[in-house]
């Protein structure tokens, strides 16, 4: 995790064992051989963010969710050569919340993301400070992103299908992925209270979901196909530890305000349709 208010990231190649025999070609930022590093942003806090580019390829890093001028989004309009560097500055507006960061290059948006380039971007403010809620990050506080993946015959992501859909489910980049847990209350930040030596396991239910929800597609291949259609799997497994010494047992009864609301809206938007023959 990186906190403050300078921002230092570099996206460059690597590999991770996923299978038995050949490495995974992957993507990662400040050297991780997939994923990135969680940022730590404060409300009010200016921030800069010196983005490197170690491929061989043009991308961008885009700031998923996050309230800022269009010059600083990352988009397919900020691109970044390889070997260049982008530095966007702005003022965090965002309340406490979760958000995460990707490449958004036009056309390769999918392919990159697909190797690994992302990240998680914690937002803390002080509303949320002084509740009750646990903030020990990667002890009872944390960042989870399950994606999937489909692999080919020599180990390597099949970015080339461009399918909607993996055969293996991740969880933090990790196959089969467990952690162990302190027994008191933890906090999960997903994108997408046991006893002492107990497990869980965090499930997806796909099987017997209506057609039309994702992962009730029939097929097993294709744009929309996978193994893990139709089916009810894993997506990790939780075991329960000793308590830590200042665990909290009980959540807030009230959690912060939401950032936008109709009453702050300058104008209320209609529309109206008429038909024509």
């Amino acid at each position: 995790m990186l906190d403050g208010t300078t921002f230092d990231l570099k996206l460059g190649a690597s590999s991770k064992q996923f299978f038995a025999g050949s490495e995974t070609t992957t993507y990662g930022y400040n050297g991780e051989n997939f994923w990135g590093p969680t940022l730590r942003w404060k409300k009010g806090d200016t921030i800069t963010l010196n983005v490197t580019n170690g491929l061989d390829e043009i991308t961008t890093t885009h700031w998923h969710g996050v309230h800022l001028p269009a010059i600083a989004d990352g988009g397919p309009h900020q691109p970044i050569d390889p070997g260049g560097t982008w530095s966007p500055s702005f003022e965090v507006k965002n309340n406490a919340a979760t958000f995460w960061y990707h490449p958004r290059m036009h056309k390769t948006t999918q392919e990159q993301l697909t190797m690994g380039a992302g990240g998680f971007i914690i937002v803390d403010d002080d509303t949320e400070a002084s509740l009750g809620l646990l903030r020990d990050y990667g002890v009872d506080d944390i960042p989870v992103v399950f994606s999937s993946r489909r692999f080919d015959s020599n180990n390597e992501f099949d970015v080339a299908a461009a399918t909607a859909y993996g055969d293996y489910l991740l969880a933090n980049g990790v196959l089969n992925a467990e952690i162990a847990l302190p027994a008191q209350l933890v906090r999960f930040r997903i994108l997408n209270a046991e006893a002492v030596g107990s497990g869980f396991a965090m499930k997806a239910f796909n099987e017997g979901m209506t057609f039309g929800a994702g992962g009730s597609e029939p097929a097993t291949s294709g744009d929309f196909g996978s193994l893990l259609n139709n089916t009810t799997f894993d997506l990790l497994y939780l075991t329960a530890g000793a308590a830590t010494a200042s665990g909290i047992m009980a959540a807030p009864e009230a959690l912060a305000a939401p950032l936008l609301t109709t009453r702050k809206a300058g104008r209320t938007p209609s529309r109206s349709c008429r038909m024509s023959r």
